[in-house]
């Protein structure tokens, strides 16, 4: 069959996308089966699965390249040279290899890093709904109440978390009702004992309610007098004091709305005198609670805002952590920092960084020398190079998250402030603290020695660096000899469509292996270099060696082409 070299551009690129929907099909399926296996979340599912997709396709794009390369050498004409068959191809070829590795270069990472939020969320939520009903199990309403505030901090509209919600307020009702019942009982038991006793006792009542009448203490007069009625409810004189103390009572006390009024504005006096006195608490605490009496007051609400404003200074609120936990990606934080007299340390069982300042949750910080600080606390905020270890709560503002505090020099400080790093340190450390796949290549090139500095392996990060940058060369050389070995191998007549179809998927499957062989065998080498040089020597090396295979290769694929059939 006549062959036409026009043809090799529409052969490489056809084959080259069906392939690689291909791959993507395979990462969707097995995204869905790994997803259900770590019961991500329904509402990331679908992110999960196009994300894993990506990943599964930047993985098989060497071996696609090669079969959709050596595919296209098939179909040169018998008797052209190796450089004449590759005119037609290598342009295609290389801008396909360009956009591989632009893909797995700068779209993999932020992807891969992605995921694993998703992954940490997933197990975040499924461990606190586990916790949750293990505490309503166990009636522990308390820590109920906490495990679902983190899954609705987390995906409140998830069907679990509000199955899960309408069983803890089914619980607390319960527990309600409960204590109702045996404050009645207990009630009643009371007034059993009460009627039961001699009639002396109720005439003391009567009497002392008659003295307190006299001497113009009208509620203590009232009050006995209901404890008379009580054990005598028939005795007329009894009701006939009870409606005269009340009466005067009345007659004593101003009408109810300028009473309410007078409370109200004593009450905001306080909280002003608070104010002044930077009692930033004490003062949003009554603030909060006046404004929910009368929340169209002007005065509380500037008020309110600047008793808020003043409290961000000691105190950050926990439903600040809740949204960072939501949107951003959370990760363990083990921080070191040796200086000249001193040793650092920062851990976290989660730490995330927004926009606001990173959050940390259970952080121990510790710090040894002259100074010598060791706090830990259940939640903390990171702001530039100060450390708030309070929180408190919005809505419920008398609830506060205290540090502990086991040093001297420090007990008591609302604030750690002026340390030896800051915020940037953190983010730079968090950012190199994940897989190191998740790392994005500008900071690998550009912040590697910092991150080294601040106590990041810097052999593995250049490990990282060095397979990163060998990704484009990696492409231009199964492109150069998957070009020659289908030009060595064609047949006398071209494959054909049946053939193409079945045959590229199982040929992907079977070149992945050699590729993984050699790719394994280069770790060997770049392990050595990685670890017995800097920065720029470990640069200059390894993409001298690169270019050095890749002029090889080409040499090869000559010497392969050379050899084809006539």
């Amino acid at each position: 069959m006549p062959r036409a070299d026009s043809a090799n551009k529409s052969r490489l690129l056809p084959l080259t996308v069906l392939l690689a929907l291909v791959g993507f099909g395979i990462g969707l399926v097995l995204a869905i089966i790994n997803g259900q296996r770590q019961e991500i979340l329904p509402h990331l599912g679908l992110f999960w699965a196009i994300g894993h997709g990506l990943v599964m396709l930047a993985t098989w794009a060497p071996p696609i390249l090669l079969v959709s390369a050596c595919t296209s050498g098939e179909f040169t004409t018998r008797g052209i040279s190796f450089a004449s068959a590759a005119k037609g191809t290598m342009i295609p070829a290389l801008i396909l290899a360009g956009v591989f590795s632009l893909f797995y270069l700068f779209l993999v990472p932020p992807v891969e890093a992605k995921l694993d939020r998703y992954r940490q969320t997933s197990l975040q939520f499924n461990t606190a709904l586990r916790e949750l009903n293990l505490a309503l199990h166990e009636n522990r309403l308390e820590d109920a109440g906490r495990y679902l505030q983190v899954c609705r901090a987390i995906a409140i509209n998830a069907p679990a978390c509000q199955e899960a919600t309408e069983r803890y307020q089914m619980a607390v009702v319960r527990a309600t009702r409960q204590v109702v019942e045996a404050e009645a009982e207990t009630g009643m038991a009371s007034a059993i004992a009460e009627n039961t006793s001699d009639w002396q006792a109720g005439n003391d009542f009567y009497l002392q309610a008659r003295l307190a009448l006299e001497e113009g203490r009208y509620f203590d007069a009232y009050f006995l007098a209901r404890r008379a009625r009580a054990l005598y409810p028939n005795r007329v004189e009894v009701r006939v004091l009870e409606n005269l103390t009340w009466e005067r009572l009345q007659n004593a006390i101003p009408p109810a709305e300028l009473q309410s009024g007078r409370a109200y504005y004593a009450r905001k006096v306080e909280g002003y005198r608070l104010l002044v006195e930077e009692e930033y608490l004490l003062a949003f605490r009554l603030f909060s609670i006046l404004a929910s009496e009368r929340p169209d007051d002007p005065d509380l609400r500037t008020y309110l805002a600047r008793s808020q404003t003043g409290l961000a200074q000691t105190y950050f609120f926990v439903d600040e952590y809740e949204a960072a936990l939501k949107r951003y990606r959370s990760l363990p934080l083990d921080f070191n920092l040796t200086l000249d007299d001193r040793q650092l340390r920062l851990q976290a069982e989660l730490a995330l960084a927004g926009p606001d300042g990173i959050f940390f949750k259970n952080v121990t910080y510790r710090q040894d020398g002259a100074d010598a600080i060791l706090m830990g606390s259940p939640l903390a905020r990171l702001t530039g190079n100060s450390l708030i270890p309070r929180a408190v709560q919005r809505e419920r503002p008398a609830e506060t998250l205290e540090p502990l505090w086991q040093s001297d020099a420090a007990t008591g400080l609302a604030v750690l402030a002026n340390l030896p790093f800051n915020e940037e340190d953190v983010r730079l450390v968090m950012q190199f603290s994940g897989q190191p796949g998740d790392i994005p290549l500008h900071h690998l090139l550009f912040s590697l020695d910092e991150a080294a500095r601040l106590g990041r392996d810097r052999t593995t990060l250049q490990r990282e660096l060095g397979l990163r940058l060998s990704y484009p060369f990696t492409m231009i050389i199964l492109v150069l000899l998957g070009i020659a070995l289908g030009m060595r191998f064609r047949g006398p007549n071209s494959p054909g469509p049946v053939s193409i179809v079945i045959g590229s998927p199982l040929l992907v499957l079977l070149a992945s292996l050699p590729i993984k062989i050699f790719s394994d065998g280069s770790l060997i080498l770049l392990n050595l270099l990685a670890s017995q040089t800097g920065l720029a020597s470990f640069l200059a090396a390894w993409l001298g060696m690169l270019a050095g295979v890749t002029v090889l290769c080409l040499l090869l694929a000559v010497k392969i082409a050379a050899a084809s059939p006539v």
